[in-house]
């Protein structure tokens, strides 16, 4: 347990990090930038994202490695965090290994769907370098999901993984090894919460990391049914078992039909209604991230518990780097200040 003096100093320097976060003025000047080097140089200049971008020249950075640069300061910041009380550190850090895995992996799956497996790309502190199961080196070698699995021999990830080893086309699976991957990880997660926390910091937690579910059953369902109109028996078993506030009658309620109601509509009959009525987003995964942003944010404000707040922060901060990167894709190929503002997260 935390003592009285260590939580309100985590508490303080989580919320003071997220003190520092993106506003609105930075964000719209952001998205009228030209190229990805203005972008670059606006952030060097005149945000906290200075610190790991000091020592390259703007003009020289392409997409991929500005955000290789944007990934590592989110890191250098789980390690602050990790490295101030190393009683909640220990627990933070088994999160951010298990996050950092699946996004690895992940990654390397997409990229393969592509056809660009070759443009894999790695540059990770020491501190997770140290302690993860995964062999990077081996990873950026990956040409396929045979390969992939190869690489990820000796770690849990491989037994996740070989059911898939025979696909011909890995492409029209993705949301089954999505669903695996991400299974493995909440289970673990939930297995840690279970065994580390006690009382009013474990209920939290695992509402907290629920909701996270919940909001993936969310994308699947709207994903496979309405989308690609997958049968709802092929659904079910995709869908993660660790949610906390939809239950059986609204996952099942999601599922069908229901006289032809659109899904927003039926969302707003579920437990989880509240916190669809003011979203406005074109697309349903948008909506889920909008939601989980809005969540974490009243947590980061109010919440006492100093686990709450520090996750809080960490999935806060993950949000700013995909809207950055969402940025730097539309100046990329030219989209215009208002499709790509639609494309972020929090901004108001």
């Amino acid at each position: 347990m935390l003592s009285s003096l260590a939580a309100n100093a985590v508490l303080t320097k989580s919320r003071a990090k997220y003190g520092k976060r993106l506003n609105n003025r930075q964000y719209i000047d952001l998205i009228n930038c030209k190229s990805v080097s203005e972008i670059a140089s606006y952030l060097k200049s005149r945000t906290k994202y200075a610190s790991c971008l000091n020592g390259y020249s703007p003009e020289s950075m392409h997409r991929g490695f500005l955000e290789v640069c944007l990934r590592r300061f989110l890191f250098e910041e789980y390690e602050s965090l990790y490295r101030y009380e190393l009683s909640l550190g220990e627990k933070l850090y088994n999160y951010f290994t298990l996050r950092t895995e699946f996004e690895q992996i992940s990654n390397c799956i997409r990229l393969m769907i592509g056809g660009n497996p070759e443009d894999y790309i790695f540059k990770l502190p020491d501190f997770f370098n140290k302690h993860t199961s995964l062999d990077l080196y081996a990873l950026a070698e990956v040409k396929t999901i045979k390969d992939l699995i190869k690489a990820l021999d000796h770690t849990p990830y491989q037994q996740v993984l070989e059911p898939f080893q025979n696909l011909d086309n890995i492409a029209n699976y993705y949301t089954a090894i999505d669903s695996a991957l991400q299974n493995y990880m909440y289970s673990e997660i939930i297995k840690d919460i279970n065994r580390d926390f006690h009382g009013k910091t474990k209920k939290a937690l695992l509402d907290m990391f629920g909701i996270q579910c919940d909001l993936i059953n969310i994308s699947y369902i709207y994903r496979l049914k309405e989308i690609f109109h997958m049968d709802i028996d092929s659904i079910r078993p995709l869908l993660l078992p660790h949610g906390s506030v939809l239950n059986h009658k609204d996952i099942e309620y999601l599922l069908s039909d229901s006289g032809k109601l659109d899904f927003n509509t039926r969302l707003e009959k579920t437990g989880l209604k509240k916190r669809f009525a003011d979203q406005n987003h074109e697309y349903i995964e948008e909506s889920c991230e909008s939601v989980l942003f809005n969540y974490c944010t009243k947590k980061m404000r109010y919440s006492p518990l100093p686990p709450i707040v520090v996750f809080s922060f960490v999935i806060l901060a993950e949000t700013e780097i995909k809207n950055i990167i969402h940025i730097i894709e539309g100046v990329r190929y030219g989209a215009s200040p208002d499709e790509i503002s639609k494309l972020l997260i929090g901004i108001d």
